[in-house]
């Protein structure tokens, strides 16, 4: 049986420490991203040999849902910019919002 700490963000790591010390084996799926990696340190610093950084299976990707969903790190920063892109040119296209009360 495997129980699961879904952090939502590193920022949460010190909510979960306590729980994290029962624990004989910690297995890391953060981010492939400094804030992951220096998370994974973190934890590794704190518990030792009991942490075990999983991220490597999935290196090629940003994080494990890209993974899961074999999207990988090329593929995950290129649709975004089209996206802001295509939002900063429609907003160009608006006409300005008139200002005043409407009744």
């Amino acid at each position: 049986m495997q129980d699961y700490i879904i952090l939502n963000s590193v920022s949460n790591l010190a909510k979960a420490e306590k729980v994290l010390a029962t624990y004989a084996q910690i297995g890391c799926f953060l981010d492939n991203d400094t804030a992951g990696r220096n998370t994974c340190d973190s934890l590794k610093a704190k518990f030792g040999e009991r942490v075990l950084d999983k991220s490597r299976y999935y290196r090629e990707y940003k994080d494990l849902n890209d993974y899961l969903r074999g999207k990988s790190l090329s593929q995950s920063a290129e649709p975004i910019k089209q996206e802001r892109q295509v939002q900063s040119a429609r907003r160009m296209m608006q006409p300005p919002k008139k200002r005043g009360l409407k009744m």
